[in-house]
């Protein structure tokens, strides 16, 4: 799949906004972090935006374009 720049900032956007909306529910960070596949420590970050998900994209060249 490819994606443009745009594709992944809104993206990312959405996805950040999800997570935040899951745990501020209710949804613990255990059970998110697992369900996801990725660390605890890591899904905080991304929630408070101390690491913005799109830095973590696979594409150097989308990751802060």
């Amino acid at each position: 799949m490819r994606s443009s720049a745009d594709d992944v900032a809104e993206a990312a956007h959405t996805a950040e906004a999800a997570l935040r909306s899951a745990l501020s529910s209710g949804a613990g960070v255990e059970r998110v972090s697992a369900e996801l596949e990725v660390s605890p420590r890591a899904l905080r970050a991304i929630a408070d935006g101390s690491v913005p998900l799109r830095s973590l994209h696979p594409d150097d060249r989308l990751r802060f374009a």
